[in-house]
Parts: structure tokens; C-alpha cells; sequence
């Protein structure tokens, strides 16, 4: 994010907002209105102002769940443009359960253990500033990990891509992250911003480095699960992104 936040705003020469994992992130709130309810919390309410208090002319911010709230950000932002920055899904299905894995601690438990660790811990939640909420599909007791991950990716980009159709043609664009240097001119077009010396885009890490960096106990059980079914992934996140014009070369 950092790089790329900071050649947008150098291009764009405005006061900007970039953050990383700012606190709260709505987690709760996506929660809410993926199932209909009332979402429009004080947290909530704040962060729509939030922009407006700093004079915000950039905002980059790695949060899936701002993707919930595309159309109420529009309104509130009058002429605002929205940048979608996707991953490879399996790179970030991966990731996902690598993170979560060691947050919990649960290196020493056995997978089905820890899938039922998961759930529990998911369906605990009550304090609405937590960053663990999740959308859950109505067989959650029935799926593996991975399948809760994989669902979650799904939804969340039907959601963004849903939203996108709301908003003019001119005011959302996608870009995958492993094509950032090829499309970097024309994401800063785009948003208005002058051709600038590009700055250096940090590398997707190599299996080998994440491995190293999570532990190979920890990796190699994640990699049992996802290996397998990475065509499945790649299909599956392929007729979701169906009709949308972006073009990812790693595939």
C-alpha cells in the first residue's frame, strides 16, 4: 500500500489519508448491511466525516470493507473515484489463513481442531469495534477453512462489483496488484494525477519467503488445503469477475 499511496499522492500534489488497518474498520457494519440491517453506526458515520474533517483529496486505505460502502462514500464525496485493487485470489486466500492461523496461536492443534476453533471464535463476537467480523454463508457449520475463505472473496467482490454499477462508468477502475507496473500511468490518468518517476512497487513474496516468515508448520498445512484446489479458486473467482473489464496476466 505504502508505495503505491505515495506516488498517488506525489501525482496528485494533495492532502491524503493512507493507512493501514486504521481502526475501527467496519467490520461490523459490512456485517450489518450484507444482511439487511441497519449499519449506520456512529463509527460509521464518523469515518464518512473523517474525510471530510482532513480535506482529504486522496484516500488509500487496505480495507475489504470499505468495498461494502461504495455507494454511500460516492454520495457522501461528491465526484469521488474509487481504484480497486484485486490480488491474485489464491496469494490472498493464502494469506488470509496464514494471518489468521498465527493470530490465534493455533500452530500445536490438529486442522479439524482448529476449524472448529475458527468457528467458535467467529461466532462469538459482540463488540461492534472488532476487526473479526465476518459475513457468513448459511452453511457455515458445514465448510472447511479454506471454503469459509473462499465464499468470503466471492461475496466480497460480488459486492464491489455490484456497487461499481451504481456508480458512473468514469468512477471506478480495476487493476490487479501483480499488474500495478504495467498500469500505473494509466491508474494515475485516471485519477487526475501528473506522469511522475514511478517509484519502486514492493514484489509479491516467493512461496519460499512466506513460508519462512509463518513457519513451515504453520505453511505447509495452509499449502495442504490450498494446492489441491487452486484451479477451483482461479474458476471460481473467474465467473464472479465475468463482464468486468480488467485483465490479470499472471493467469
Amino acid at each position: 500500500l505504502a508505495p503505491l499511496a505515495e506516488m498517488f499522492r506525489k501525482s496528485c500534489e494533495c492532502e491524503s489519508w493512507i493507512r493501514t488497518d486504521y481502526l475501527p474498520t467496519l467490520a461490523y457494519e459490512a456485517q450489518a448491511k450484507y444482511y439487511g440491517h441497519d449499519f449506520k453506526s456512529v463509527a460509521y458515520l464518523d469515518r464518512l466525516d473523517l474525510f471530510n474533517r482532513y480535506d482529504c483529496g486522496l484516500v488509500c486505505e487496505a480495507n475489504k470493507n470499505l468495498a461494502f460502502f461504495m455507494e454511500e462514500i460516492y454520495e457522501h464525496l461528491k465526484n469521488s473515484k474509487f481504484i480497486i485493487v484485486l490480488r491474485d485470489p489464491v496469494d490472498l486466500v493464502r494469506n488470509r489463513m496464514l494471518n489468521f492461523v498465527v493470530w490465534l496461536d493455533a500452530l500445536h492443534t490438529a486442522s479439524p481442531y482448529y476449524c472448529d476453533d475458527y468457528r467458535t471464535f467467529l461466532s462469538s463476537q459482540i463488540d461492534t469495534t472488532n476487526n473479526y467480523f465476518r459475513i457468513k454463508p448459511g452453511n457455515f457449520d458445514e465448510l472447511g477453512l479454506l471454503d469459509l475463505h473462499i465464499w468470503e472473496l466471492e461475496q466480497t467482490l460480488k459486492t464491489i462489483i455490484q456497487s461499481s454499477k451504481q456508480l458512473p462508468s468514469d468512477a471506478v477502475k480495476f487493476v490487479w496488484y501483480e499488474n500495478l507496473k504495467v498500469e500505473i500511468y494509466d491508474i494515475l490518468q485516471f485519477i487526475g494525477g501528473q506522469r511522475i518517476s514511478q517509484i519502486a512497487m514492493e514484489k509479491t513474496p516467493k512461496i519460499k519467503e512466506v513460508s519462512a516468515a509463518f513457519g513451515s508448520h504453520t505453511f505447509n498445512w495452509v499449502e495442504s488445503q490450498i494446492v489441491p484446489r487452486i484451479p477451483e479458486i482461479y474458476k471460481r473467482i473467474s465467473e464472479v469477475m465475468n463482464g468486468i473489464n480488467v485483465q490479470y496476466h499472471g493467469v
